[in-house]
C-alpha cells in the first residue's frame, strides 16, 4: 500500500524533472539556433546578397545573350554558345534554390518546435511555467535568415528573382527588336 504509493509518487517526480530538464534543454538550443542564425546573417548576409545578384545578372545576360545568338543566324556555334550560356544559368538557379531549400528548412524545423512543446500535457507548474517562457522566447526570437539585412531568404526569393528576370528579359528584348 503506502510503500507503492511512494514509488508511484517517486516516480511520478521522476518523470516531471526528466519533462522540466528536457524543456531547459530544447529552450537551451532554441537559443543557441537564434544566436547561430545572428552569426550567419551578420557574416554571410552581404556574402549572400551578392550571390543572389549574381544570380539575377548571370540570368539575364546569358538568357538576352541567348536570345540574340539565336536571332542572328550567322553565328558560328550558336547552338554550343547557348547551351554554356544557359547551363551556367541553370548552375546558379540551383544553387540559389539550394541556399533557399537550407534556409527555409531550418526555419520550418525551428517552428515545429512551438508546436511540439505545446503537445506536452502536465499539471506540474514548473513545466508549464518552462512552456510558457518558451513561448515568449520563441515569439521574441524567431529564426530568419537576410541577405545583406535587405530581403529574407525563403522560397518568395526564387520567386522575386524569376519574376524580376522575366521583366527585364522582356524590356531587352523589345529594346532590340526596335
Amino acid at each position: 500500500g503506502a510503500a507503492s504509493e511512494e514509488i508511484e509518487k517517486i516516480e511520478e517526480q521522476s518523470e516531471m524533472g526528466t519533462k522540466l530538464k528536457t524543456l531547459r534543454v530544447i529552450c537551451a538550443m532554441h537559443h543557441e539556433l537564434c544566436k547561430i542564425t545572428e552569426v550567419i546573417n551578420e557574416r554571410y548576409g552581404r556574402v549572400l546578397l551578392s550571390t543572389f545578384l549574381y544570380t539575377f545578372v548571370t540570368t539575364v545576360v546569358n538568357l538576352y545573350l541567348s536570345n540574340t545568338l539565336w536571332r542572328r543566324t550567322l553565328v558560328d556555334h550558336k547552338e554550343i554558345a547557348t547551351v554554356e550560356l544557359v547551363l551556367e544559368c541553370v548552375i546558379c538557379i540551383f544553387e540559389t534554390i539550394y541556399i533557399c531549400h537550407i534556409c527555409h528548412s531550418t526555419i520550418e524545423e525551428s517552428n515545429k518546435s512551438g508546436t511540439i512543446i505545446h503537445k506536452i500535457d502536465t499539471d506540474d507548474n514548473a513545466v508549464k511555467d518552462q512552456i510558457a517562457m518558451f513561448t515568449l522566447q520563441i515569439a521574441h526570437k524567431r529564426v530568419e535568415f537576410h541577405a545583406g539585412g535587405l530581403f529574407q531568404i525563403n522560397y518568395s526569393l526564387i520567386f522575386s528573382i524569376m519574376g524580376g528576370v522575366t521583366a527585364n528579359l522582356v524590356i531587352l528584348i523589345q529594346f532590340s527588336a526596335s
